[in-house]
């Protein structure tokens, strides 16, 4: 998911892909990938995006495939929704957005 040109170690953010199971449609973060879509992968998947992680580069031999725009979008949005980030409003650059405070805030029984 990462993009080469952002950061200075030598390491990826990933998302784990795991087999589907119907009880996954009910939480918002699991992110569906058909099988079918062409993009390496033998059995209807799940993204959990609720467990994003750095891999180091050399632990990746070689790509399997890739997802297409749609399924990267879907899965931005259920990585957004897990971390509380709200997307700026059309127009507004993100980093004002986040200046701003437009980020949705959970409040915990520690911060109350």
């Amino acid at each position: 998911m990462s993009v080469a040109a952002v950061g200075r170690l030598p390491l990826r953010i990933v998302t784990p892909i795991t087999e589907w199971k119907p009880a996954y449609a009910r939480v918002p973060w699991f992110v569906y990938l058909d099988a079918s879509a062409g993009h390496g992968l033998d059995k209807d998947s799940g993204a959990d995006a609720f467990q994003v992680k750095t891999v180091a580069l050399s632990r990746f031999t070689h790509r399997i495939g890739a997802l297409s725009t749609q399924e990267l979008r879907r899965l931005v949005a259920a990585i957004a929704l897990c971390i509380g980030y709200e997307p700026p409003e059309e127009g507004e650059p993100a980093t004002e957005a986040w200046a701003t405070g437009k980020v949705i805030a959970e409040r915990t029984k520690s911060s109350a």
